[in-house]
């Protein structure tokens, strides 16, 4: 009896074993959604804005967005004022990504952005080239520019994960298409606020229900538009704007082990997909919001959103 005991309890244990180690070699090494489906959200129209989904609705606070960038009433109608700045967005994805790989590959940000080509890197063929020259200022440069250019959060996705004694990386992004999905304005708060003073938040969202409760007379909701903006700096002229942008490439991406040569995520084959790519930026009153000042916030929802002015 003891030793059936014995036989299953290790039948079992080398189940879980082999269990965790599929686990272990199936999980993604880095977050990186390299599909050509579209996201659910693009699926199912969402621009995460907290407020009804309707196709008039997110029209509207799409259009809130193009008057900070003093698109015309004629613009703002047929949507043309948006193409422009899909296009410079697509400039900063294409930016943000390369100093992202720069960063976690050791490698030098324009041996990866390739202009109008889009990214390329195969850190083998690097090897092979003896082509790094990574120093320790690339490594500050480098550090300062994700810090600028991709959200916290989003960053913190990324610390540390790929061993290029471990892994060898390639990847091709070549981006055909920038479509602007969804935009919409924050009032009076930004995440910095919201981060030094949380109570703020609170505040936002009694007044966000209150905008869109039929209960609340508009008195009420100015009343509490005041007690907000009174409690931050230059609250009457800040505003953040959040932008998806949506980008059609032919993308390769593939992650194999130096010494064997197997894969371990992605593929060689290159294939058209889609990225969902999502922005922030601190805009004031009456001064068109500075293209310098766009942060990538999430892509492809890996935070789903990356949202802070809602309730969790």
């Amino acid at each position: 009896m003891m030793l059936r005991k014995f036989t299953v309890s290790s039948s079992i244990e080398r189940k879980n074993i082999s269990q965790r180690l599929f686990s272990e070699a199936a999980a993604p090494i880095f977050p990186w959604r390299s599909s050509p489906t579209l996201l659910d959200r693009l699926e199912t129209p969402n621009d995460l804005s907290g407020a009804p989904q309707t196709s008039f609705g997110r029209w509207i606070r799409t259009a809130s967005v193009g008057r900070y960038f003093r698109a015309s009433i004629s613009d703002l109608m047929f949507g043309t004022w948006k193409q422009p700045l899909a296009n410079d967005m697509g400039w900063a994805f294409q930016k943000g990504l390369a100093g992202l790989l720069s960063n976690q590959l050791s490698v030098p940000m324009g041996k990866i952005d390739k202009g109008g080509d889009g990214i390329e890197v195969d850190t083998a063929l690097l090897r092979d080239q003896s082509s790094t020259n990574w120093t320790d200022e690339d490594i500050k440069a480098s550090k300062k520019f994700i810090e600028e250019t991709l959200e916290e959060r989003l960053r913190s996705k990324y610390s540390n994960i790929l061993d290029p004694d471990v892994h060898d990386f390639k990847f091709k992004c070549r981006p055909a298409d920038y479509v602007l999905e969804y935009a919409y304005v924050i009032p009076i708060l930004t995440r910095e606020i919201v981060a030094r003073d949380p109570s703020l938040l609170e505040m936002y969202r009694d007044l966000d229900q209150s905008i869109l409760s039929k209960s609340v007379s508009p008195d009420d909701i100015q009343e509490q538009v005041q007690k907000l903006m009174a409690r931050v700096k230059n609250g009457e002229a800040t505003f953040t704007l959040i932008v998806d942008m949506s980008v059609k490439c032919l993308e390769s991406f593939c992650i194999s082990n130096r010494e064997t040569g197997d894969i371990i995520q992605g593929s060689g084959d290159e294939q058209e997909v889609y990225h969902l790519v999502r922005f922030e930026n601190i805009a004031q009153k009456n001064k068109e919001p500075s293209l310098g000042n766009w942060i990538i916030s999430d892509w492809d929802d890996l935070l789903q959103g990356n949202v802070w002015h809602l309730k969790e």
